[in-house]
């Protein structure tokens, strides 16, 4: 035996408009049928008809839409947007790309190094990269130790001061165990 079928279609008379018995549901009227002069969707609201509607309150009456909008977003009471609140820092940062430049410090003293680093971190900012990365050495062949990682952490800081830096991260998320630290250039005033 086969399947009882849910949707059975409507039975016609012979002299029944098939469109109007297909749009009308319930014996309600459609869109096409509603002569009043205010038209109305399937959800019971007004259907505006090329920028101009008739309106329910007097014969004649007409609404143009564009210059109801006009109105509605030149009122003063309306409230303002609230502007976004700024991502977090962290969120910031996944965004960032890897770093597009490198500067190798090797071989240079402290105070070449810091003059070095600060002048590459300005034009890189200016040129508009976003992550770079400075490659300073663990020390490990240096007599005092290592010297260049602290004096480029508080260049660094200095930098972040001065809202050239947006922040920075060791590479391998720990200075002593790490050559090398990636900076994050800020960009975008917040």
């Amino acid at each position: 035996m086969g399947r009882k079928k849910k949707y059975r279609p409507p039975r016609l008379r012979s002299d029944e408009d098939f469109l109007q018995a297909f749009t009308r549901k319930n014996g309600a009227k459609t869109v096409s049928e509603n002569t009043c002069p205010r038209q109305v969707n399937r959800h019971g609201l007004p259907v505006m008809d090329n920028g101009v509607c008739a309106s329910n309150t007097g014969a004649g009456e007409t609404e143009d839409f564009p210059a109801l909008l006009e109105a509605f977003l030149s009122r003063p009471d309306r409230p303002a947007r609230p502007s976004p609140d700024p991502l977090p820092y962290h969120k910031r940062i996944k965004r960032y790309p890897p770093p597009e430049k490198d500067l190798d410090l090797h071989g240079f003293t402290a105070l070449g190094a810091e003059l070095k680093a600060g002048s590459f971190l300005i034009s890189c900012q200016q040129q508009g990269y976003f992550t770079v990365r400075i490659v300073v050495g663990r020390g490990l062949h240096s007599e005092l130790g290592p010297v260049l990682p602290d004096m480029i952490e508080d260049l660094l800081a200095k930098l972040k001061a001065r809202e050239i830096v947006l922040g920075f991260a060791w590479e391998r998320k720990k200075k002593s165990r790490s050559g090398a630290v990636i900076v994050y250039l800020r960009q975008f005033d917040d």
